[in-house]
């Protein structure tokens, strides 16, 4: 039996779809395109031309707001084209009631329908822009790009197993034995997903369980003061934090291999949420995602203080200005705050914790700033003084507020489901930013 194709169009009056996406191509990825139409394609079997033709006016359009078409206009200078189809397993809901309703249209057995939706673009596009346009408009998820060829047949031959092989004692496999079973099998839930998720947690604990017995504080480490801090290390200290970085090395491969190797992570973080070199001197965007475009501006390196100057380190630094880059400066800087910790933690002075201040500070008549390197990047303080009491005036440079306002330039041309990558790797705090 044949397969039976038929193209419609949305009248130019309701063509709401085509402009909508015309305008997203033109805002979001600001392509010379000048035109886009949308032709939503149906093929189907298992009916008789005849009842085909009955179901074209009935199911497959609307006379009043579509035009039909047994082939796609052909196309004029400037202009290509592309289909899109749902991945095999997807549920295709369009192609679903068209069977539905050609069914009881004939009040016989149920036909078969696929769809897919056909885009001429209209532009002077370049290959690697038109290929741009593509990835932006197919969802990887569910959905891939469509042969524009008729097929023969819409039967999709599936082999069916005579046996089914009974899998037992994986419970009591150890960690690396279920990674290569996983592997071996093929399973669609791997380890990748959630486990460093779950592995940096617990290793945030590990921290948390030595700043506590130090500090007292667990979330909020309220132990800096005016002249030192508020009590002395625990005398497990310098042990638990040398425990910790033997610890914490052979870990970090751990991390590499569950996810910076892993080919959805990477399909995820690479080349999204780019942020170029000037952009983030533009915005102030310093720390990690400064670092990440190939902007040095480590408060430590450019302005050491407390005893960054006299410890070795390195500045880390790439230039994608992606999400990757700046999840990777993330990891390589943990490496270099192992080697600052291992060179200070042996050397730590004797004698008094905390100094006895003035209860009130009088600072010089003028203009002061002081500046940290924090977890986010530069946080700073501004004061004017007139010598009195009170500063004049004080102003805080939090660290999160530049890297919120170059989310709009980050974004742009990205899909909804790129903001989780691209604001986890800004790492932007919210309450930091409420001032």
């Amino acid at each position: 039996m044949s397969v039976f194709r038929i193209y419609v169009e949305k009248k130019p009056e309701f063509a709401v779809e085509a402009r909508s996406v015309l305008s997203d191509v033109q805002t979001a990825l600001r392509l010379n395109v000048t035109d886009i139409r949308i032709f939503h394609r149906y093929d189907a079997d298992h009916l008789t031309a005849e009842a085909f033709q009955r179901a074209v006016p009935t199911v497959f359009s609307e006379p009043a707001v579509d035009h039909t078409y047994t082939e796609l206009p052909a196309l004029e200078e400037g202009q290509r084209t592309f289909a899109t189809e749902y991945l095999p397993g997807q549920f295709d809901q369009r192609a679903d009631s068209c069977e539905q309703c050609i069914q009881i249209l004939l009040q016989g057995e149920r036909c078969r329908v696929r769809t897919a939706d056909v885009y001429v673009v209209t532009g002077n596009l370049t290959d690697a822009e038109f290929d741009r346009l593509k990835k932006y408009l197919i969802n990887p998820v569910e959905r891939r790009e469509a042969s524009p060829e008729l097929p023969e047949t819409l039967d999709t031959n599936y082999t069916i197993p005579t046996t089914v092989e009974t899998l037992t004692g994986f419970i009591s496999l150890s960690e690396d034995e279920l990674k290569q079973f996983i592997a071996d099998y093929g399973l669609a839930m791997d380890l990748g997903a959630l486990t460093a998720f779950f592995y940096g947690f617990r290793d945030r604990e590990k921290v948390l369980d030595i700043l506590e017995q130090t500090t007292g504080g667990r979330l909020i480490q309220a132990y800096n003061t005016i002249g030192g801090v508020q009590a002395d290390i625990h005398p497990d200290f310098v042990r638990k934090v040398k425990e910790l970085i033997a610890y914490l090395r052979p870990t970090l491969r751990e991390y590499h291999e569950i996810f910076t190797g892993n080919v959805i992570a990477r399909e995820r973080l690479e080349g999204t949420g780019v942020l170029s070199r000037a952009d983030a001197i533009s915005f102030g965007a310093t720390g990690g995602t400064g670092r990440a475009s190939g902007w040095a501006c480590d408060v430590r390196k450019r302005h050491p203080y407390a005893m960054y100057g006299q410890v070795d380190f390195r500045e880390v630094l790439f230039t994608e200005g992606d999400c990757m880059a700046r999840y990777m400066v993330r990891m390589r800087e943990i490496e270099e705050s192992m080697r600052i910790i291992e060179q200070l933690v042996d050397n730590i002075p004797e004698g008094p914790y905390q100094l006895k201040m003035k209860p009130v500070i009088r600072i010089p008549e003028g203009s002061y700033y002081a500046a940290v390197e924090g977890s986010r990047g530069e946080f700073g303080v501004f004061i004017e003084s007139r010598g009195e009491k009170s500063p004049y005036r004080m102003k805080f440079r939090s660290t999160g507020l530049p890297l919120v306002s170059c989310m709009e330039t980050i974004a742009r041309g990205a899909k909804i489901a790129d903001l989780i990558a691209i604001g986890g790797t800004l790492d932007y705090v919210v309450p930091d930013i409420d001032r």
